[in-house]
């Protein structure tokens, strides 16, 4: 989810997801018994994020 905003998206069954978001943004991404990420993301690209247990 880009964070402030209702723009979000899901990953499939491999964690492969696509979002189109402002140039400078943070993506904040969350899962039931994970612990919750921001990431602040700057320009186009591949961001990969590996999410750890809570």
């Amino acid at each position: 989810m880009e964070k402030g905003t209702t723009n979000g998206t899901i990953t499939n069954f491999d964690g492969v997801y696509y979002i189109t978001i402002s140039e400078v943004a943070t993506l904040v991404f969350r899962y039931i018994g994970m612990e919750k990420i921001d990431r602040k993301v700057v320009g186009a690209g591949v961001l990969n994020t590996i999410m750890n247990s809570s």
